[in-house]
Formats: C-alpha cells, structure tokens, sequence
C-alpha cells in the first residue's frame, strides 16, 4: 500500500503558527455582544403618532370607500363597483408618502437668540 505523503496540506501546527487566523477567536463567557446605538428620542408622543396615523388611514381609504358605494349605487354592477374603488385606493396609494411626510412632520428648526427668534 502506498502511503499518502501530502506535504501541501500545511498540517504542521509549527509551520501554521506565523500565518494569521482568518477566523474570529471563540467567544468567550465574558464577551460582550454586538449592540446597536440607541436611537434618538422621537419629537413626537406615541399619542400623536397614533392619531396622525389614524387620521392618515381615514384620508386614504375613505376615498375608495365612497368611490366604491357610489359607483354601486349607480351603475347596480357590484364587479365594476369593486374596480372603480381599486383604482381610487390605488391613485390615492399614490399620494400616500406625500402626505405622510406632510402629516408627520416635526418642527426641527431651533430657535436662535441672536435674531431674537
């Protein structure tokens, strides 16, 4: 039987204590885990925050709600109905992000004592 002599394999711990590990140490028990910043406080309450949501929910779908009855009520055909207050809730889907950013928007500028402001 042939013996495999590899001598590429680098399987001597000598010769393999020079060269950098590419893998991290274990961690230890006294290793502190990777933490994110904290966050900066919000200007606004959470009860702000919810009755503007509140009232951004109501400006989106009660468009297509009414859009919906009326064109049921007219046109008796509840899948055309059904269409027509897709389409609404989509085009107002549209202007969401506009006015979400207008409806949360927070006062930021600072008040500066050399203009009397």
């Amino acid at each position: 039987m042939a013996e495999n002599n590899n001598y590429d394999d680098n399987t001597n711990d000598i010769d393999n204590a020079d060269k950098p590990s590419s893998s991290p140490p274990p961690p230890t028990e006294y290793s502190i885990p990777p933490t994110r910043p904290p966050l900066p406080p919000s200007k606004l309450s959470t009860k702000d925050i919810m009755i503007r949501g509140t009232a951004l929910a109501a400006i989106i779908t009660i468009p297509s709600i009414l859009a919906f009855l009326a064109s049921w009520y007219i046109l008796d055909d509840l899948i055309f109905a059904i269409v027509i207050g897709g389409i609404t809730h989509f085009i107002v889907m549209g202007f969401s992000l506009k006015l979400s950013k207008k409806f949360l928007k927070i006062n930021t500028q600072k008040s500066d004592p050399d203009f009397g402001v």
